[in-house]
C-alpha cells in the first residue's frame, strides 16, 4: 500500500460503482474548493486502453463522489492510497463496505452486493465461514418487512467485541453488520433474496419489482413463474409479485342466521319508529298516507317489498 497522486485521465470506475449522487458531487465540489481533499481516494493499478493501446492506469476502490467531484473543479491530478496487486480481494471489499454504508442502493443492489461481500469474506476466512454457516442455520429469518422497517436497519456501528485483549472473530453478518451499519436480520434478509434470485436480481433493478416486499415475494415463486413478470417490469410496466388479497366468500346463510337477521331487521323497525308491536307501526303508516302525500308513491314501493315477504308460504304447501 503506497500513496501517491493519480492522473485523472488515467482513472477508470470500478466495475460495481454506486449510482452517483448529483447534489452529492455538488456539496464535494464545494467543500474541496474551499479546504481541499482531505480524504484520499483508494484505488488499485490495472491496464486501461488510451488512444487505442493498452497501458497502466488505475480503478477506483473507494472514492467515486470524489473524483467526480474534482473533475467538475477541473483537477487533473488527485491523492490517491494504492493497494497493491496481492490485495485485490481487500480491495474489493472496502469498495462494497463503503457503498452498503449508503443509503442510495436499491434493495436488489444492496442485495447483491452482500452476496458478492460474502464470497469475498469466505475466500479470506475459509476455516471461520464453515463455522459461520453452522451459526447461520440456527438462525431464525422473521417474515417479509415493509419498505419503512427496510429503512430502519440501518444502525449506529458497534465495536468488536474485546475477548482476552483482542477483537473477537465474528461471523459473516456480524462483521457486516460492524463494516455497513446494518442489522444481521437485514443482512442476512439481503443474502437470502441473492442467493434465491440469483441472475434474475440484476434484471429487476430499477423496476417496480425493486423493493424489498417484492423481491421476497419474488423468492417464493420458481424461475418459470417469475420470469414472464420480470420481463413486464423490464419493459416499464408497474407490475407487482405479490398476490392479491383474496376475495372472501359471502357466508352461507342457515335458517338460524336467516331468523337472527329477520329478527334484527323488525326490532330496528321498531326501535327507528318508537313503536312496541308491528299494530303500531301499520297505524302509523296508515296515518302517513294522504290524498296530497307527495311520498306515497316512495312509501307503496317500500312496501310492497314487505308485501312479498308475507306472500311467502312454506314449500310444498
Amino acid at each position: 500500500m503506497r500513496h501517491q497522486r493519480v492522473d485523472l485521465l488515467k482513472l477508470v470506475a470500478s466495475d460495481q460503482p454506486r449510482p452517483l449522487i448529483t447534489e452529492a458531487v455538488d456539496k464535494l465540489a464545494s467543500s474541496i474548493r474551499d479546504i481541499g481533499l482531505i480524504q484520499p481516494i483508494t484505488v488499485r493499478q490495472r491496464p486501461i486502453m488510451s488512444g487505442g493501446l493498452a497501458e497502466q492506469g488505475f480503478q477506483v476502490v473507494a472514492g467515486h463522489h470524489r473524483v467526480a467531484a474534482c473533475r467538475a473543479l477541473g483537477w487533473t491530478e488527485i491523492d490517491a492510497t494504492v493497494i497493491e496487486a496481492g490485495e485485490h480481494l481487500q480491495a474489493e471489499l472496502i469498495e462494497i463496505d463503503e457503498n452498503l454504508c449508503r443509503s442510495e442502493l436499491t434493495n436488489s443492489q444492496r442485495a447483491k452486493a452482500v452476496k458478492r461481500r460474502k464470497e469475498i469474506w469466505e475466500a479470506l476466512h475459509p476455516v471461520r465461514q464453515r463455522f459461520d454457516s453452522v451459526f447461520d442455520a440456527l438462525g431464525t429469518v422473521e417474515g417479509p418487512m415493509t419498505d419503512a422497517e427496510e429503512l430502519e436497519q440501518v444502525e449506529p456501528v458497534i465495536p468488536p467485541v474485546a475477548k482476552h485483549g483482542h477483537a473477537q472473530e465474528k461471523s459473516f453478518a456480524a462483521a457486516t453488520a460492524d463494516a455497513s451499519g446494518m442489522t444481521k436480520q437485514a443482512i442476512n434478509r439481503h443474502l437470502a433474496r441473492a442467493e434465491a434470485l440469483g441472475d434474475d436480481l440484476d434484471k429487476v433493478t430499477g423496476t417496480s419489482l425493486d423493493k424489498g416486499v417484492e423481491l421476497d415475494a419474488l423468492k417464493a415463486m420458481t424461475p418459470e413463474q417469475r420470469a414472464p413478470l420480470i420481463e413486464r417490469a423490464q419493459a416499464g410496466e408497474k407490475v407487482s409479485a405479490r398476490a392479491a388479497p383474496a376475495q372472501q366468500p359471502a357466508p352461507a346463510h342457515t335458517t338460524t342466521s336467516l331468523i337472527a337477521a329477520l329478527q334484527s331487521t323488525m326490532q330496528y323497525l321498531l326501535d327507528s319508529m318508537g313503536c312496541e308491536s308491528v299494530g303500531e307501526v301499520i297505524v302509523l303508516i296508515d296515518a302517513a298516507f294522504g290524498a296530497e302525500n307527495p311520498e306515497d308513491a316512495a312509501l307503496y314501493a317500500v312496501l310492497d317489498l314487505f308485501q312479498a315477504v308475507g306472500h311467502l308460504e312454506p314449500a310444498g304447501a
